[in-house]
């Protein structure tokens, strides 16, 4: 008898919008749907549970799980938004293995579409966004400048210099320019020359360290059957091999250590929640991430990116500046982070960046590449890391074989 399949992934689909020819936010996840469902060979009439990250820059109205389910003529009978910051799309796999192994909902439909940069004023509108408003923002603290505290800290503490962060900032555009959508696909090669010569944001972080907004609009949804289940469909899958998440804080003026416990030293701004969220992750799948094939993470920022490689545990702590600076993730040799650009090269077209993250996952699972493929990866990792990490969530997925 072979092993207990795990719950697994049957469909997705993803949209993406035109800059000349733009989407709205609903009109891209009824596209990615309507993919997701083909794949799948499922009806919508068959969907049962429905679930979404936090509403659209470009469409805030509240509760849009029940906004997308009135759209579509969706009639689940779980469904609600998970508003663990932007990783709460990334929490979804979390939850909808955790209801179709219950039989609360069988299959459950997750979904996330934005497109800010064409329907909104991003950067005014998310400047003060993730800073406490009472105790940060009178101060002058936004957004980049808070991601700025935690990157003097790494250079205080691990030694982190300039050059290391901007070899992020120069491995995903390595790893970006083959994909047809990255925001900075057109842009060309990119060196640490470059990258420490543009424009300041944040001292030490500038212009090429920092998330661009683009591409205009993207869409993007999976489809969660039971292990049990997952054999009646015709879909290869894609199996749910293990979760995490992980809350330390919502204000970084307000966030604890996990140097050594969750709650202990407060102040310190270099570990985070990854450690706990991977851990659990790992535990459930039962590997470690010597057993990842490919990674593929938020982070917003080229210091954040260092400290997600330590604390998921590809390199040690204090060790990723040099790691990275080695090679360590560049597209020739280095371990497959990001292939699809990651942040600082494919962008943010909104909330939906973490979606896109979790498709490109299931893209080099599944062989289907839009840019860069990694060859015959059997495990990756998914992490998703919202506001000043503050909230974690990683998901481990795995080939679940031939087609059923």
């Amino acid at each position: 008898m072979g092993a207990k399949r795990r719950p697994t992934i049957v469909g997705w689909g993803e949209a993406y919008a035109d800059a000349a020819a733009p989407e709205a936010p609903l009109e891209l996840a009824g596209r990615a749907i309507r993919k997701t469902l083909e794949r799948a060979g499922v009806a919508k009439v068959e969907v049962e549970g429905l679930l979404t990250g936090w509403s659209p820059l470009a469409d805030q109205r509240p509760r849009y799980n029940n906004v997308l389910s009135s759209q579509f003529n969706l009639t689940p009978s779980l469904s609600t938004a998970i508003t663990f910051h932007s990783a709460g799309v990334i929490s979804a796999f979390r939850y909808a293995a955790m209801a179709v192994e219950q039989g609360l909902a069988d299959p459950v439909l997750c979904v996330q579409s934005d497109a800010a940069a064409s329907f909104a004023d991003p950067a005014r509108g998310m400047a003060g966004t993730d800073v406490d408003p009472v105790f940060e923002h009178p101060y002058g603290l936004v957004y980049p400048s808070a991601m700025a505290l935690i990157a003097r800290r790494q250079m205080a503490e691990f030694g982190v210099t300039r050059e290391q962060m901007a070899a992020v900032a120069v491995a995903a555009r390595e790893w970006g320019l083959d994909h047809p959508h990255a925001a900075y696909r057109d842009a060309g090669p990119l060196t640490v020359a470059d990258v420490l010569e543009a424009r300041p944001v944040a001292e030490p972080l500038g212009l090429y360290d920092c998330v661009p907004w683009g591409p205009a609009g993207t869409g993007g949804a999976f489809l969660v059957t039971s292990g049990a289940n997952a054999a009646s469909y015709d879909a290869t899958g894609i199996e749910i091999l293990g979760t995490g998440e992980y809350s330390t804080h919502e204000y970084l003026s307000a966030r604890p250590s996990l140097a050594e416990a969750a709650v202990d030293e407060p102040g310190r701004l270099t570990h985070t929640g990854a450690q706990v969220s991977g851990h659990q992750a790992y535990e459930a799948a039962g590997l470690g991430p010597a057993d990842v094939d490919v990674v593929e993470a938020s982070y917003l920022f080229s210091n954040i990116a260092l400290l997600l490689l330590e604390d998921l545990g590809f390199c040690e702590k204090g060790a990723a500046g040099r790691f990275v600076a080695s090679g360590g993730i560049a597209r020739e040799g280095g371990l497959a982070f990001n292939t699809h650009g990651g942040d600082l090269t494919f962008g943010q077209p909104g909330v939906s960046m973490w979606m896109n993250t979790a498709i490109e996952c299931l893209r080099q699972l599944s062989g289907e590449t839009l840019g860069a493929a990694v060859p015959e990866p059997s495990v990756g990792l998914v992490h998703g890391m919202g506001s000043t990490c503050a909230c974690h969530s990683t998901v481990l997925l795995g080939r679940a074989g031939g087609s059923r």
